[in-house]
């Protein structure tokens, strides 16, 4: 049986494992959020970028968040580099080669991150667990 088919009234029968903060079911994999005071399932962590936890429900839209910010970050440092030899850039060359190193630099952080992450999400752990 799925973990989506199966509701926590169903569980209330069978499983005695209860959250210590929210007095409710705890099923296995599940962790209590302290910042959103609920128990999140097979939950990663809680993002303060998207301002949610991360479990099995929205875990995909992170990973797709990230690699779209990834991808945004290469294609604005592309379109920087691509007008180099234009007037635009010499007249504002300090600017734009600020902005090239800062945009590169964080497409690097966020290419690392994307590999982590994904990494999680194909063996099947999430960040709490490998820890």
């Amino acid at each position: 049986m799925k973990y989506r088919t199966k509701k926590v009234d169903d569980l209330r029968a069978i499983w005695e494992k209860r959250c210590d903060r929210c007095d409710d079911i705890k099923p296995a994999r599940t962790h209590h959020c302290a910042i959103c005071d609920q128990c999140v399932f097979q939950m990663d962590h809680h993002c303060p970028w998207v301002n949610n936890c991360l479990g099995l429900e929205n875990y995909r839209y992170f990973l797709l968040f990230i690699l779209y910010m990834f991808l945004g970050a290469c294609w604005f440092g592309i379109t920087i580099v691509s007008i180099w030899n234009h007037h635009v850039y010499r007249d504002y060359r300090s600017d734009l080669s600020f902005l090239v190193i800062l945009d590169f630099s964080l497409a690097a952080v966020l290419a690392c991150f994307n590999v982590w992450n994904w990494f999680l999400a194909l063996t099947g752990y999430t960040t709490i667990e490998f820890w």
